[in-house]
């Protein structure tokens, strides 16, 4: 399959490639495919929705919360156009820890 979306972050171990892929139904349901690719970090996993939408905006948030949960981020976070959010929404219950609380208390 072929990404029909794609984001490279920079993180202080190397650049850090998501994919994401068309929504397709599955189980009567509809899944999003996605890809995470980094110096450490390699998996693809999907989210479930019960339409289109639904999917892809539960993609972006597993993609956000994998993305923080990665060896990448704890070891010096991520950027994305220099900014040190990479673009994904986060759950709120992970937001509320923020992007760079981990940075900071290294700092």
């Amino acid at each position: 399959m072929v990404p029909i979306a794609s984001r490279v972050l920079q993180t202080a171990l190397g650049d850090m490639r998501i994919e994401l892929f068309l929504p397709e139904r599955l189980y009567g349901d509809v899944a999003c495919r996605y890809r995470i690719i980094g110096p450490r970090t390699k998996k693809e996993a999907r989210a479930m929705g019960v339409d289109g939408f639904q999917a892809l905006q539960l993609v972006m948030t597993r993609i956000a919360a994998d993305l923080r949960a990665s060896p990448e981020f704890e070891a010096g976070g991520l950027r994305w156009l220099d900014r040190e959010n990479p673009g994904f929404p986060l759950p709120e219950i992970i937001e509320d820890a923020g992007w760079t609380v981990d940075q900071q208390k290294r700092g």
